[in-house]
């Protein structure tokens, strides 16, 4: 158990199911763990949107979207 919070970076995950894998990014190294065990744990959350990843072409991440519309999805 974390004692005082801790912060972890959601990497990817296989699923949107209870029991599907997410990976964290969290002292120095990847972690798996289920959607439960996060749910469980999670006091707060913020979603993050770095513009400069986005194609110097057209702005667009690979999804198709923009910057503005992942925050409007936020």
């Amino acid at each position: 158990e974390t004692v005082g919070g801790h912060a972890i970076m959601l990497w990817d995950y296989a699923g949107l199911g209870d029991d599907d894998l997410v990976r964290v990014g969290t002292w120095g190294k990847l972690q798996s763990c289920s959607w439960n065990w996060i749910e469980d744990r999670i006091d707060e959350a913020y979603g993050v949107v770095w513009r400069q990843l986005a194609r110097a072409e057209d702005g667009r991440f690979y999804s198709g979207l923009t910057a503005d519309d992942l925050v409007a999805e936020l």
